[in-house]
């Protein structure tokens, strides 16, 4: 089981910082046509739904990965698997307001630049230390296999 663990919370967090690395060029892609003076805002809206397909699907993989984590254990690496897919799913919606605000800048939704941003990645990156700090516990503390 000790094997399993280390195998899936590796495997975890890998496919946890792909996702969580691949919000971040929506934001930047949204910086750089937000200034482009587009002919036709048609073009803003095809560039906001490409990016949303893109920023939806992205917490997929992450979530069956956090099955994975929940049949291998124990709870305190469930709760705190939970907690870093909460805070993934906190990007993914601030990135979805901004790429919403690109879709249409003159809604009521405004363009917070990269504030949410910033506080969001903090907070995932809070909970992703916390996983490493609790999945280093619980293997440490699991017995250990004979060499």
């Amino acid at each position: 089981m000790h094997e399993r663990r280390i195998d899936t919370y590796a495997e975890f967090l890998n496919v946890w910082d792909t996702a969580a690395r691949s919000l971040r060029p929506a934001w930047e892609t949204i910086d750089r046509v937000a200034h482009l003076d587009a002919p036709d805002h048609d073009d803003y809206v095809r560039v906001a739904e490409e990016l949303l397909t893109s920023v939806k699907n992205a917490a997929v993989p992450v979530e069956t990965m956090l099955e994975l984590v929940t049949m291998v254990g124990p709870a305190p690496a469930h709760a705190a698997a939970d907690v870093m897919v909460a805070a993934l799913h906190e990007i993914r919606s601030e990135t979805e307001a901004r790429v919403a605000w690109l879709a249409d800048p003159v809604s009521s939704i405004p363009n917070r630049g990269w504030e949410p941003w910033n506080a969001s990645d903090r907070q995932a990156v809070g909970a992703r230390q916390t996983f490493v700090e609790v999945a280093r516990a619980v293997l440490e503390a699991a017995p250990q296999p004979p060499d």
